[in-house]
């Protein structure tokens, strides 16, 4: 049986053949784990962990970070607000990481950097300032989402005097 380590990496059940894809994940739930790796190993596919893409602990919600990428210091400075989107980035900075490593695409540091920057999801943690008021725009609609979302507003700054 195969399975992913907490590094996201898995057990490759075929012989010397190179795999048929690429599945880049993050640590997740045990049960998940087991289940991401038996299917990555039925479907022949490498694994590659996000994980040395992630922040350190103590990254700040909203504040730039570096991660080493291509053999530099990259830095991660996304528009998109709140402590789930260090997960999010991780995987798509592993994801470009491999791309341009494994599959020759036009990846380098400076892109990566560019790109993040660059991101727009409107709707999604999308703050805006009107009439000296911080208005945070969020279309989730399911449980997890919305709990995402009423974490990330308590990193907002208060008023000095809020409407009653």
């Amino acid at each position: 049986m195969a399975g992913l380590d907490d590094c996201g990496h898995y057990a490759r059940k075929g012989g010397d053949s190179p795999p048929r894809g690429t599945l880049v994940t993050l640590p997740q739930h045990p049960e998940a784990n087991q289940v991401l790796g038996e299917v990555a190993a039925e479907l022949d596919v490498r694994g590659v962990s996000a994980v040395p893409f992630m922040p350190g602990i103590s990254a700040s919600a909203s504040a730039p970070y570096t991660v080493d990428a291509f053999g530099t210091a990259v830095l991660v400075d996304s528009p998109l607000t709140g402590a789930h989107q260090h997960r999010n980035l991780a995987l798509a900075t592993a994801a470009a990481v491999e791309l341009a490593t494994h599959h020759g695409f036009p990846v380098t540091a400076g892109s990566l950097a560019r790109g993040i920057h660059e991101t727009r999801w409107p709707a999604r943690m999308e703050r805006f300032e009107a009439g000296g008021v911080t208005w945070v725009l969020d279309v989730a609609t399911i449980p997890p989402g919305l709990g995402l979302c009423a974490l990330a507003c308590t990193s907002l700054p208060r008023r000095a005097n809020p409407a009653s």
